[in-house]
Order: C-alpha cells, then sequence, then structure tokens
C-alpha cells in the first residue's frame, strides 16, 4: 500500500487528478481468489478515494485524487 499511498501523493503534483491502478482479477491466485484487488478496495474505501472500475477490464480501476488525498503520502513511523 505504501507505493499506492505514494502514487496517490504524487498525482497530486501533476495537472490530471486521475489515476488508474491495475490490480488483476486473481485469476493466478491460489483458488482464483484474488488477494491484490480487495486490499487495494479495502484502503480506497476506508480512505474515502473515489474510484470507479474501468469498462470491459475488471483488473483496473480508476481514482480521483481530492484536495485532502493529494497530500496523503508515505506514512512514516
Amino acid at each position: 500500500m505504501l507505493a499506492l499511498k505514494t502514487d496517490i501523493a504524487e498525482v497530486g503534483r501533476s495537472n490530471n487528478p486521475y489515476l488508474s491502478v491495475i490490480t488483476g482479477k486473481g485469476i493466478h491466485s491460489q483458488d482464483g481468489i484474488p488477494k491484490i484487488r480487495p486490499a487495494v478496495t479495502k484502503y480506497l474505501e476506508q480512505n474515502r478515494i473515489p474510484y470507479k472500475w474501468q469498462q470491459g477490464n475488471d483488473g483496473m480501476l480508476t481514482l480521483k485524487a481530492t484536495p485532502k488525498n493529494k497530500r496523503m503520502g508515505p506514512s512514516l513511523p
């Protein structure tokens, strides 16, 4: 999740507020049960970051950086 948090913060520095995230569908996971996809969506929902799945591609979503989540960056200990 650190890479995702960093990317969300960096997208705020550009003129384009959208970030595409490839989670995959989980078809290569054990028993075909996705691991990355639910972790990413849980993180986005917990942090109230709006996203939508790409039409025709269940393994990729697009999120929109808002003023609140543009400031998100890596958590330092």
